[in-house]
Protein backbone atom coordinates (compact mmCIF):
# COMPACT_ATOMS: atom_id res chain seq x y z
CA UNK A 1 0.00 0.00 0.00
CA UNK A 2 1.10 3.60 -0.86
CA UNK A 3 -0.10 6.75 0.58
CA UNK A 4 -0.68 9.91 -1.92
CA UNK A 5 -1.18 12.61 -0.01
CA UNK A 6 -3.10 15.98 -0.52
CA UNK A 7 -1.48 19.02 -1.44
CA UNK A 8 -2.43 22.39 -1.29
CA UNK A 9 -0.15 24.93 -2.50
CA UNK A 10 -2.40 27.63 -4.21
CA UNK A 11 -3.27 28.91 -0.53
CA UNK A 12 -2.49 28.81 2.62
CA UNK A 13 -4.26 29.67 6.57
CA UNK A 14 -4.74 32.84 7.18
CA UNK A 15 -3.36 31.18 10.97
CA UNK A 16 -0.20 30.08 8.63
CA UNK A 17 2.91 32.27 9.95
CA UNK A 18 3.56 33.61 7.20
CA UNK A 19 0.15 35.30 6.68
CA UNK A 20 -0.06 36.58 10.48
CA UNK A 21 3.56 38.25 9.35
CA UNK A 22 2.46 39.61 6.34
CA UNK A 23 -0.85 41.33 8.46
CA UNK A 24 1.35 42.95 10.88
CA UNK A 25 3.67 44.40 8.25
CA UNK A 26 1.92 45.08 5.63
CA UNK A 27 4.84 46.86 3.57
CA UNK A 28 7.61 44.02 4.84
CA UNK A 29 8.75 40.80 3.26
CA UNK A 30 5.80 38.43 4.17
CA UNK A 31 3.33 40.75 2.48
CA UNK A 32 4.80 39.73 -0.74
CA UNK A 33 3.98 36.30 -0.07
CA UNK A 34 0.49 36.87 -0.78
CA UNK A 35 -1.25 38.92 -2.80
CA UNK A 36 -1.26 42.68 -1.02
CA UNK A 37 -2.96 45.11 -3.31
CA UNK A 38 -3.58 49.04 -2.92
CA UNK A 39 -7.59 49.54 -3.96
CA UNK A 40 -8.73 51.90 -6.46
CA UNK A 41 -10.98 54.79 -5.55
CA UNK A 42 -11.56 52.93 -1.94
CA UNK A 43 -12.97 49.57 -3.88
CA UNK A 44 -11.15 46.74 -3.88
CA UNK A 45 -8.36 45.98 -7.11
CA UNK A 46 -10.73 44.26 -9.24
CA UNK A 47 -14.43 42.97 -9.38
CA UNK A 48 -13.61 39.06 -8.87
CA UNK A 49 -16.13 36.53 -7.30
CA UNK A 50 -14.66 34.18 -5.26
CA UNK A 51 -15.57 30.67 -5.62
CA UNK A 52 -17.34 30.41 -2.67
CA UNK A 53 -19.52 33.98 -3.30
CA UNK A 54 -18.63 37.49 -2.22
CA UNK A 55 -15.56 39.43 -3.46
CA UNK A 56 -11.86 37.53 -3.68
CA UNK A 57 -10.39 40.93 -1.85
CA UNK A 58 -10.77 40.94 1.65
CA UNK A 59 -9.65 43.97 3.76
CA UNK A 60 -6.30 44.11 5.50
CA UNK A 61 -6.89 45.61 8.85
CA UNK A 62 -5.74 49.18 9.55
CA UNK A 63 -4.31 49.59 6.10
CA UNK A 64 -5.52 50.44 2.52
CA UNK A 65 -4.52 47.46 1.11
CA UNK A 66 -6.57 44.17 0.01
CA UNK A 67 -5.33 40.65 0.25
CA UNK A 68 -6.38 38.08 -2.53
CA UNK A 69 -8.08 34.70 -1.46
CA UNK A 70 -10.36 32.88 -4.44
CA UNK A 71 -11.53 30.54 -2.26
CA UNK A 72 -12.76 31.43 1.35
CA UNK A 73 -11.12 34.91 3.14
CA UNK A 74 -9.86 32.79 5.70
CA UNK A 75 -7.39 31.19 2.62
CA UNK A 76 -5.36 33.57 1.28
CA UNK A 77 -4.00 33.33 -2.41
CA UNK A 78 -0.21 32.27 -2.17
CA UNK A 79 1.94 34.82 -4.28
CA UNK A 80 3.53 32.17 -6.96
CA UNK A 81 5.23 35.07 -8.39
CA UNK A 82 7.41 35.28 -5.73
CA UNK A 83 10.63 33.03 -6.37
CA UNK A 84 11.46 32.80 -2.56
CA UNK A 85 7.55 31.27 -1.93
CA UNK A 86 7.98 28.80 -4.97
CA UNK A 87 11.06 27.74 -2.98
CA UNK A 88 9.59 27.34 -0.15
CA UNK A 89 6.89 25.34 -1.06
CA UNK A 90 9.12 23.08 -3.15
CA UNK A 91 11.36 22.40 -0.01
CA UNK A 92 7.89 21.68 1.64
CA UNK A 93 6.91 19.15 -0.95
CA UNK A 94 10.63 17.39 -1.04
CA UNK A 95 10.24 17.25 2.84
CA UNK A 96 6.93 14.73 2.67
CA UNK A 97 8.59 13.19 -0.43
CA UNK A 98 11.65 12.39 1.80
CA UNK A 99 9.68 10.94 4.28
CA UNK A 100 8.23 8.17 2.07
CA UNK A 101 5.49 10.00 0.63
CA UNK A 102 4.38 8.08 -3.12
CA UNK A 103 2.91 11.44 -4.43
CA UNK A 104 0.28 13.90 -3.91
CA UNK A 105 -3.30 14.63 -5.14
CA UNK A 106 -2.73 18.41 -6.32
CA UNK A 107 -5.51 20.55 -4.82
CA UNK A 108 -6.92 23.29 -6.70
CA UNK A 109 -3.27 23.77 -8.67
CA UNK A 110 -5.12 25.69 -11.86
CA UNK A 111 -5.34 29.15 -9.57
CA UNK A 112 -1.46 29.35 -8.92
CA UNK A 113 -1.21 31.89 -12.05
CA UNK A 114 -2.85 35.18 -11.61
CA UNK A 115 -2.50 38.46 -13.68
CA UNK A 116 -1.26 40.67 -11.89
CA UNK A 117 -2.82 43.60 -13.04
CA UNK A 118 -6.01 42.33 -11.79
CA UNK A 119 -8.24 43.54 -15.01
CA UNK A 120 -11.82 44.35 -14.07
CA UNK A 121 -14.44 42.16 -16.53
CA UNK A 122 -18.15 42.87 -17.21
CA UNK A 123 -20.04 41.62 -14.38
CA UNK A 124 -22.31 38.09 -14.97
CA UNK A 125 -24.37 38.87 -12.15
CA UNK A 126 -26.72 41.34 -9.71
CA UNK A 127 -23.70 41.54 -7.06
CA UNK A 128 -21.87 43.67 -9.70
CA UNK A 129 -19.20 41.03 -9.41
CA UNK A 130 -17.42 38.39 -12.23
CA UNK A 131 -16.70 34.62 -11.62
CA UNK A 132 -13.22 34.38 -10.92
CA UNK A 133 -12.79 31.63 -13.34
CA UNK A 134 -12.91 34.53 -16.25
CA UNK A 135 -9.32 35.41 -14.86
CA UNK A 136 -8.22 31.86 -14.78
CA UNK A 137 -9.08 30.88 -17.98
CA UNK A 138 -7.89 34.31 -19.70
CA UNK A 139 -4.00 34.33 -17.80
CA UNK A 140 -1.12 32.68 -19.71
CA UNK A 141 2.12 31.09 -18.20
CA UNK A 142 1.00 28.29 -15.99
CA UNK A 143 2.98 25.83 -17.61
CA UNK A 144 6.51 27.51 -16.43
CA UNK A 145 5.66 27.14 -13.04
CA UNK A 146 4.05 23.86 -13.26
CA UNK A 147 7.26 22.53 -15.30
CA UNK A 148 9.66 24.24 -12.03
CA UNK A 149 7.17 22.25 -9.77
CA UNK A 150 7.83 19.22 -11.31
CA UNK A 151 11.27 19.11 -12.16
CA UNK A 152 12.23 20.30 -8.61
CA UNK A 153 10.13 17.87 -6.77
CA UNK A 154 7.98 15.03 -8.04
CA UNK A 155 10.53 13.79 -10.52
CA UNK A 156 13.13 13.46 -8.59
CA UNK A 157 11.50 10.81 -6.53
CA UNK A 158 9.59 9.67 -9.23
CA UNK A 159 6.20 10.40 -7.32
CA UNK A 160 2.79 9.72 -8.84
CA UNK A 161 0.81 13.23 -8.50
CA UNK A 162 -3.04 13.67 -10.06
CA UNK A 163 -3.69 17.15 -10.57
CA UNK A 164 -7.42 18.73 -9.78
CA UNK A 165 -7.64 20.22 -13.41
CA UNK A 166 -11.08 21.47 -14.58
CA UNK A 167 -10.35 24.26 -16.98
CA UNK A 168 -7.59 23.50 -19.47
CA UNK A 169 -7.05 25.05 -22.48
CA UNK A 170 -8.04 23.14 -25.64
CA UNK A 171 -4.43 21.30 -26.75
CA UNK A 172 -3.11 21.31 -23.60
CA UNK A 173 -4.05 17.62 -22.47
CA UNK A 174 -0.25 16.15 -23.34
CA UNK A 175 1.03 19.38 -21.86
CA UNK A 176 -0.53 18.25 -18.52
CA UNK A 177 -0.36 14.69 -18.23
CA UNK A 178 1.43 11.76 -19.98
CA UNK A 179 5.36 10.49 -19.83
CA UNK A 180 6.62 14.51 -20.35
CA UNK A 181 3.53 16.04 -18.53
CA UNK A 182 3.22 17.91 -15.29
CA UNK A 183 1.41 15.28 -13.56
CA UNK A 184 0.60 11.45 -13.83
CA UNK A 185 -2.87 11.79 -14.16
CA UNK A 186 -5.49 14.19 -13.47
CA UNK A 187 -9.15 14.11 -12.59
CA UNK A 188 -11.69 14.25 -14.89
CA UNK A 189 -14.82 16.17 -13.61
CA UNK A 190 -17.24 15.08 -16.76
CA UNK A 191 -19.41 11.94 -14.98
CA UNK A 192 -20.05 14.75 -12.26
CA UNK A 193 -20.94 17.20 -14.71
CA UNK A 194 -23.39 14.29 -16.55
CA UNK A 195 -24.47 13.54 -12.79
CA UNK A 196 -26.40 17.75 -12.64
CA UNK A 197 -28.28 17.19 -15.57
CA UNK A 198 -31.35 15.74 -14.02
CA UNK A 199 -31.10 12.22 -16.39
CA UNK A 200 -32.63 10.03 -13.33
CA UNK A 201 -29.75 7.44 -13.98
CA UNK A 202 -28.32 7.59 -10.34
CA UNK A 203 -31.47 7.14 -8.20
CA UNK A 204 -31.55 3.36 -8.65
CA UNK A 205 -28.97 0.34 -8.08
CA UNK A 206 -28.93 -0.24 -11.95
CA UNK A 207 -28.00 3.57 -12.34
CA UNK A 208 -25.44 3.03 -9.91
CA UNK A 209 -23.73 -0.07 -11.98
CA UNK A 210 -24.11 1.86 -14.82
CA UNK A 211 -22.08 4.72 -14.47
CA UNK A 212 -19.21 2.50 -12.81
CA UNK A 213 -19.07 0.05 -15.87
CA UNK A 214 -17.94 3.08 -17.59
CA UNK A 215 -15.64 4.95 -15.28
CA UNK A 216 -13.91 1.42 -14.49
CA UNK A 217 -13.63 0.16 -18.15
CA UNK A 218 -12.66 3.46 -19.81
CA UNK A 219 -9.22 4.18 -20.63
CA UNK A 220 -7.02 5.73 -17.44
CA UNK A 221 -7.06 5.41 -14.25
CA UNK A 222 -9.87 4.97 -12.18
CA UNK A 223 -10.49 6.52 -8.92
CA UNK A 224 -13.18 5.71 -6.11
CA UNK A 225 -14.22 7.79 -2.79
CA UNK A 226 -15.28 5.91 -0.20
CA UNK A 227 -19.11 4.50 -0.13
CA UNK A 228 -18.82 4.92 -3.90
CA UNK A 229 -18.62 1.16 -4.45
CA UNK A 230 -21.80 0.75 -1.97
CA UNK A 231 -23.90 2.92 -3.47
CA UNK A 232 -23.97 5.34 -1.07
CA UNK A 233 -26.06 8.27 -1.40
CA UNK A 234 -27.30 12.36 -0.97
CA UNK A 235 -27.70 12.81 2.51
CA UNK A 236 -30.86 15.33 3.62
CA UNK A 237 -30.10 17.24 6.03
CA UNK A 238 -32.95 18.93 8.29
CA UNK A 239 -32.11 22.82 8.20
CA UNK A 240 -28.96 24.96 6.73
CA UNK A 241 -27.40 24.76 10.28
CA UNK A 242 -26.01 20.82 10.16
CA UNK A 243 -24.11 21.73 6.97
CA UNK A 244 -20.31 22.59 7.28
CA UNK A 245 -19.38 23.59 3.74
CA UNK A 246 -19.26 26.94 2.91
CA UNK A 247 -19.93 26.55 -0.53
CA UNK A 248 -23.07 25.48 0.50
CA UNK A 249 -24.31 27.83 3.20
CA UNK A 250 -23.38 31.14 0.45
CA UNK A 251 -25.20 28.63 -2.32
CA UNK A 252 -28.95 28.72 -0.19
CA UNK A 253 -28.18 31.93 0.88
CA UNK A 254 -28.20 32.77 -3.08
CA UNK A 255 -31.20 30.59 -3.53
CA UNK A 256 -33.05 32.17 -0.48
CA UNK A 257 -32.36 35.64 -2.01
CA UNK A 258 -33.45 34.37 -5.52
CA UNK A 259 -37.01 34.21 -4.11
CA UNK A 260 -36.73 30.15 -3.56
CA UNK A 261 -38.90 28.47 -0.52
CA UNK A 262 -37.08 27.12 2.73
CA UNK A 263 -37.54 23.49 1.40
CA UNK A 264 -36.84 24.23 -2.27
CA UNK A 265 -33.94 25.76 -1.14
CA UNK A 266 -32.82 22.42 1.14
CA UNK A 267 -33.50 20.82 -2.01
CA UNK A 268 -30.74 22.32 -4.01
CA UNK A 269 -28.54 21.76 -1.18
CA UNK A 270 -29.27 18.29 -1.06
CA UNK A 271 -28.70 17.61 -4.57
CA UNK A 272 -25.68 19.34 -4.79
CA UNK A 273 -23.83 19.85 -1.58
CA UNK A 274 -20.35 18.50 -1.39
CA UNK A 275 -20.96 17.82 2.35
CA UNK A 276 -22.76 14.70 0.30
CA UNK A 277 -19.80 13.05 0.24
CA UNK A 278 -18.24 13.82 3.20
CA UNK A 279 -20.67 11.23 5.87
CA UNK A 280 -18.93 8.66 7.45
CA UNK A 281 -18.32 5.57 5.40
CA UNK A 282 -21.58 3.24 6.02
CA UNK A 283 -19.62 0.06 7.54
CA UNK A 284 -22.98 -1.83 8.90
CA UNK A 285 -26.29 -1.40 10.39
CA UNK A 286 -24.91 -0.67 13.63
CA UNK A 287 -25.54 2.64 15.69
CA UNK A 288 -23.41 5.48 13.60
CA UNK A 289 -23.27 2.88 10.27
CA UNK A 290 -20.62 1.12 12.60
CA UNK A 291 -18.01 3.89 11.81
CA UNK A 292 -17.55 4.76 15.40
CA UNK A 293 -18.92 3.49 19.13
CA UNK A 294 -18.45 7.13 19.92
CA UNK A 295 -19.53 10.33 18.39
CA UNK A 296 -18.87 10.80 14.55
CA UNK A 297 -17.36 14.28 13.25
CA UNK A 298 -20.52 14.64 11.03
CA UNK A 299 -23.66 13.37 10.11
CA UNK A 300 -24.57 9.55 9.21
CA UNK A 301 -26.13 9.29 6.32
CA UNK A 302 -29.90 8.27 7.51
CA UNK A 303 -30.48 4.95 4.91
CA UNK A 304 -27.13 3.42 6.24
CA UNK A 305 -29.52 0.81 8.02
CA UNK A 306 -30.65 -0.52 4.37
CA UNK A 307 -27.21 0.68 2.43
CA UNK A 308 -24.02 -1.05 3.46
CA UNK A 309 -21.00 -2.74 3.20
CA UNK A 310 -22.28 -5.89 5.74
CA UNK A 311 -25.77 -5.96 4.12
CA UNK A 312 -24.10 -6.18 0.90
CA UNK A 313 -20.97 -8.64 1.57
CA UNK A 314 -23.01 -11.42 0.54
CA UNK A 315 -25.38 -10.65 -1.76
CA UNK A 316 -24.37 -11.36 -4.99
CA UNK A 317 -26.16 -8.69 -6.83
CA UNK A 318 -24.98 -5.93 -4.93
CA UNK A 319 -23.60 -2.93 -5.87
CA UNK A 320 -20.28 -3.72 -3.90
CA UNK A 321 -19.95 -7.43 -5.48
CA UNK A 322 -20.61 -5.73 -9.20
CA UNK A 323 -17.68 -2.94 -8.21
CA UNK A 324 -15.81 -6.41 -7.30
CA UNK A 325 -16.40 -7.97 -10.96
CA UNK A 326 -15.61 -5.21 -12.46
CA UNK A 327 -12.55 -4.45 -10.98
CA UNK A 328 -11.54 -8.05 -11.20
CA UNK A 329 -12.75 -7.65 -14.85
CA UNK A 330 -10.26 -4.92 -15.42
CA UNK A 331 -7.10 -6.79 -13.67
CA UNK A 332 -7.63 -10.16 -15.46
CA UNK A 333 -4.75 -11.39 -17.02
CA UNK A 334 -6.70 -12.61 -19.94
CA UNK A 335 -7.65 -9.34 -20.82
CA UNK A 336 -5.83 -6.79 -18.82
CA UNK A 337 -3.71 -5.65 -22.58
CA UNK A 338 -7.03 -4.60 -23.20
CA UNK A 339 -8.90 -3.48 -20.87
CA UNK A 340 -5.67 -1.27 -19.07
CA UNK A 341 -3.51 -0.49 -21.80
CA UNK A 342 -5.38 -0.82 -24.82
CA UNK A 343 -6.96 1.43 -27.59
CA UNK A 344 -10.19 3.34 -27.12
CA UNK A 345 -12.37 3.18 -29.95
CA UNK A 346 -16.23 5.10 -29.51
CA UNK A 347 -19.39 3.26 -30.77
CA UNK A 348 -22.66 3.69 -31.98
CA UNK A 349 -22.39 7.30 -31.37
CA UNK A 350 -25.19 8.25 -33.57
CA UNK A 351 -27.66 6.79 -31.79
CA UNK A 352 -28.94 8.94 -29.25
CA UNK A 353 -28.71 7.91 -24.79
CA UNK A 354 -26.35 4.96 -25.79
CA UNK A 355 -22.56 5.41 -24.65
CA UNK A 356 -21.03 2.54 -25.98
CA UNK A 357 -16.62 2.16 -27.14
CA UNK A 358 -14.64 -0.97 -27.77
CA UNK A 359 -11.17 -1.68 -25.75
CA UNK A 360 -8.64 -2.94 -27.86
CA UNK A 361 -5.20 -4.81 -27.27
CA UNK A 362 -2.86 -7.66 -28.79
CA UNK A 363 -5.56 -9.90 -30.00
CA UNK A 364 -8.41 -9.63 -27.57
CA UNK A 365 -11.88 -6.76 -28.08
CA UNK A 366 -13.68 -5.76 -26.00
CA UNK A 367 -17.23 -4.13 -25.82
CA UNK A 368 -18.65 -2.08 -23.59
CA UNK A 369 -22.43 -0.96 -24.04
CA UNK A 370 -24.49 1.34 -21.84
CA UNK A 371 -28.25 2.97 -22.23
CA UNK A 372 -28.42 6.77 -20.81
CA UNK A 373 -31.76 7.17 -21.94
CA UNK A 374 -35.36 6.71 -20.87
CA UNK A 375 -36.39 4.21 -23.23
CA UNK A 376 -35.13 0.42 -24.10
CA UNK A 377 -32.94 0.82 -27.67
CA UNK A 378 -31.97 -2.33 -29.37
CA UNK A 379 -28.61 -2.31 -30.96
CA UNK A 380 -27.52 -4.09 -33.93
CA UNK A 381 -23.75 -5.78 -33.67
CA UNK A 382 -21.47 -6.29 -36.31
CA UNK A 383 -20.16 -9.50 -37.81
CA UNK A 384 -18.47 -11.65 -35.46
CA UNK A 385 -18.91 -13.78 -32.48
CA UNK A 386 -20.38 -12.03 -28.97
CA UNK A 387 -19.76 -13.65 -25.78
CA UNK A 388 -21.37 -11.81 -22.53
CA UNK A 389 -18.75 -11.17 -20.06
CA UNK A 390 -20.53 -9.16 -17.86
CA UNK A 391 -23.91 -7.24 -17.31
CA UNK A 392 -25.82 -5.64 -14.14
CA UNK A 393 -29.13 -7.46 -15.30
CA UNK A 394 -29.53 -10.75 -14.26
CA UNK A 395 -30.53 -11.66 -18.21
CA UNK A 396 -28.94 -10.26 -21.55
CA UNK A 397 -31.27 -9.77 -24.77
CA UNK A 398 -29.02 -11.17 -27.12
CA UNK A 399 -29.91 -12.60 -30.23
CA UNK A 400 -29.43 -12.79 -34.04
CA UNK A 401 -26.47 -9.86 -33.70
CA UNK A 402 -29.31 -7.73 -31.71
CA UNK A 403 -29.36 -6.89 -28.47
CA UNK A 404 -32.07 -5.09 -26.59
CA UNK A 405 -30.82 -2.42 -23.75
CA UNK A 406 -33.00 -1.46 -20.94
CA UNK A 407 -32.62 1.93 -19.61
CA UNK A 408 -29.80 2.29 -17.01
CA UNK A 409 -28.46 -1.46 -18.84
CA UNK A 410 -24.65 -1.91 -19.13
CA UNK A 411 -23.38 -5.08 -21.13
CA UNK A 412 -19.65 -6.14 -21.79
CA UNK A 413 -19.39 -8.30 -24.48
CA UNK A 414 -15.99 -9.80 -25.80
CA UNK A 415 -15.89 -9.89 -29.59
CA UNK A 416 -14.25 -12.09 -31.67
CA UNK A 417 -13.73 -10.70 -35.24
Amino acid sequence: MYIVMDLVINHCSDQHEWFQKAVKDSEGEYSDYFYFVKGKNENPPSNYRSYFGGSVWEKVPGTDKYYRHLFAKEQPDLNWENPVVRQKLFEMVNWWLEKGIAGFRIDAIINIKKNLDFPDYEADGPDGLCACTKMVDDVDGIGEFLQQLKLQTFKKYDAFTVGEVFNMKSGELEEFVGEDGYFSTMFDFAPHMIGQKGTGWYENEDGVKMPATVQILLRGLPFLYQGQEIGMTNCRMKTIDEYEDIDTIHQYQIAKEAGLSEEDAMEVCYKNSRDNARTPMQWSDEPNAGFTKGTPWFIVNGNYKTINVKSQENDENSVLNYYRKLIALRKNEEWEDALVDGEFIPAYEDVEGIMAFYRKGQGRKILVLTNFGKDDTVLTLKEGKYTVLLSNKKEVYLLNKKIKLAPCEAVVLSVEE
